[in-house]
C-alpha cells in the first residue's frame, strides 16, 4: 500500500541569515521556532487549503520566504498547467514550536503539499479532505496511485514540485 498522502517538504534555507523579510527561523524543523510567520493565501487561482478550520485555527504559517516559493510555484504551475488544480496542507503556527500531530513543521520551513488528483475522466479535481478523514491526511491510494475513482496525478505533480524546486533554489541564492 502506498500510504503517501501528501508530500512534506523542508524547504531548508538559511532563513535565519540576514535576509529583506520580517521573519526568523530558529532552531530546525523538528525543534524550533518561528518569528513574524506569515499565513499562506486563504486561496490562489489555482490551489487551496486542505481546511478552512486549519485556516481559521491557525495551522498555516510559515516563514515569508516560503510564503513567497509557495506563491510562485503556484503562479508557474498555472502558467503551464492552467486546467490543474492544487491544495497544500498544514504548515505550522504563527510563532512556530511544537505542532501535534506532526513530530517536525515548528521553524516555519515545512509545508505539506496534498497530492494532485484526478477523477475517473482525466479532470483535475480537489482531493477530498473533511472531518471524516482526518482533511485529507487519512486516505491511502493504492501501489498504482488509485482510491475509489481517484487517481494521483503524478505529471502534475512533477509540474507542481519543478518550480517550487526552482523558486527555493532562487530564494536560498538571495539570503
Amino acid at each position: 500500500m502506498n500510504r503517501t498522502l501528501r508530500a512534506a517538504f523542508l524547504l531548508a534555507l538559511p532563513l535565519a541569515t540576514a535576509s529583506a523579510s520580517a521573519s526568523t527561523c530558529y532552531g530546525t524543523p523538528a525543534q524550533g521556532r518561528l518569528q513574524g510567520g506569515v499565513q499562506l493565501p486563504v486561496q490562489g487561482q489555482n490551489y487551496v487549503p486542505y481546511s478552512t478550520l486549519g485556516v481559521t485555527l491557525g495551522r498555516t504559517y510559515v516563514h515569508q520566504t516560503v510564503r513567497d516559493i509557495v506563491i510562485d510555484a503556484y503562479a508557474a504551475t498555472r502558467m503551464n498547467a492552467p486546467e490543474k488544480r492544487f491544495m497544500y496542507g498544514e504548515t505550522g503556527l504563527a510563532t512556530g514550536g511544537p505542532f501535534k500531530p506532526h513530530r517536525t513543521h515548528q521553524s516555519g520551513i515545512s509545508v505539506d503539499f496534498m497530492v494532485p488528483v484526478v477523477d475517473r475522466t482525466h479532470k483535475s479535481v480537489l482531493m477530498p479532505a473533511s472531518i471524516q478523514n482526518k482533511f485529507g491526511y487519512e486516505l491511502e491510494f493504492d501501489a498504482s496511485g488509485s482510491l475509489d475513482d481517484l487517481q494521483i496525478d503524478f505529471d502534475a505533480m512533477a509540474e507542481h514540485l519543478l518550480p517550487t524546486c526552482r523558486s527555493g533554489k532562487e530564494a536560498q541564492c538571495k539570503n
